[in-house]
């Protein structure tokens, strides 16, 4: 045992080394990850509305791996987004391996069946599910969603989410645009009251 080197173990006669794998990044690389070259930059893309406001019902992914050289479905290193397109009287089926999921209602009016529970919802409105959610989505009138979650990361840290941390819940668009106003006006405010520099001579 005196040629042991640091780092590593024997187990009888089988050696482990566990600083093999050990990488290390100065401090600006690993902050700025993108910068420095570790993680693909995230292209600009322009996804029209004409890829999801009519056709058959679908989900559209917008899916960047080929550009970000990822292994798998991404449009940015850590989430995947698209656009949800239901018929009036349609059904779509979501259960991605995600932490949580985000949907806006672009347009149209339905309900999601998510966990025993139904769920209303309209044009503006905004629905987040947590992990785990097996959901059913039936639209009451020709229906587009912006649909966002973070599976991207998950497949790349190689991982299953297990544990709802949250409930389902509904952020209407009345809600957020009463929100967003009040957010405006505090802005304003902050403006209004701040010191202003005066002539230079």
């Amino acid at each position: 045992m005196s040629n042991v080197q640091p780092g590593e173990f024997y187990i009888g006669t089988v050696s482990e080394n566990w600083t093999e794998d050990a990488l290390f990044y100065e401090y600006t690389a690993a902050a700025d990850p993108i910068g420095s070259g570790i993680t693909s930059p995230i292209p600009p893309k322009v996804f029209p509305p004409e890829i999801y406001n009519s056709g058959e019902t679908r989900i559209l992914s917008l899916d960047l791996s080929s550009e970000l050289r990822t292994e798998y479905p991404a449009t940015s290193p850590s989430l995947l987004a698209h656009f949800i397109r239901i018929n009036a009287g349609d059904s779509i089926h979501t259960q991605p391996n995600a932490t949580s999921e985000l949907y806006y209602i672009i347009s149209g009016v339905g309900t999601t069946e998510v966990n025993g529970q139904t769920i209303s919802w309209k044009k503006g409105d905004f629905l987040t599910l947590p992990a785990g959610s097996v959901s059913h989505h039936t639209a009451a009138e020709d229906t587009t969603i912006y649909y966002i979650f973070d599976t991207s990361l998950l497949h790349y840290l190689g991982v299953t989410a297990t544990e709802a941390r949250f409930k389902p819940t509904l952020y209407t668009a009345e809600q957020a645009q009463a929100k967003l106003h009040i957010v405006i006006n505090q802005l304003h405010l902050t403006l209004l009251h701040m010191p202003r520099l005066g002539p230079i001579h």
